[in-house]
């Protein structure tokens, strides 16, 4: 059975005062680290989830980082999602269906939350691109 509301105490709905409910999603993708020939050498990929107001910039839920290969199956695909609004809206909408499901909040940090971590990032953007939603 899963948990459909997660604790309080978790991160992913109250982290550093981030509260999930009312959060707005950003997805961040950029290319770094030039290689021999100066062209980007990896693509460096983030969601985080951020309250309105900026007395809240701190107040931010960041999902795990990726750094992968620029050119990649996953770069080409994440360069994809951010590049469409509603793409990027699935993978938000995924992301926040992960955390309402996730059993395992009470062992979560804010900086570590089980529901954002590589694995269900890369999910939410391969189930994105493929259609199924969240």
């Amino acid at each position: 059975m899963t948990a459909s509301n997660p604790p309080r105490s978790c991160p992913a709905q109250n982290g550093a005062g981030a509260d999930i409910a009312v959060s707005y999603f950003t997805f961040a993708v950029g290319d770094c680290e030039q290689g021999p020939d100066r062209m980007p050498a990896r693509t460096e990929v983030r969601g985080f989830f951020r309250q309105p107001g900026d007395h809240h910039d701190q107040d931010v839920l960041i999902t795990a980082t990726l750094l992968v290969p620029t050119g990649s199956p996953i770069a080409v695909m994440v360069h994809q999602v951010v590049g469409d609004e509603l793409l990027t809206r699935r993978v938000e909408a995924a992301l926040r269906a992960n955390i309402r499901r996730c059993r395992q909040c009470r062992y979560a940090s804010a900086a570590g939350c089980p529901a954002l971590d590589e694995s269900h990032l890369v999910e939410a953007i391969e189930r994105t691109l493929a259609g199924s939603g969240p």
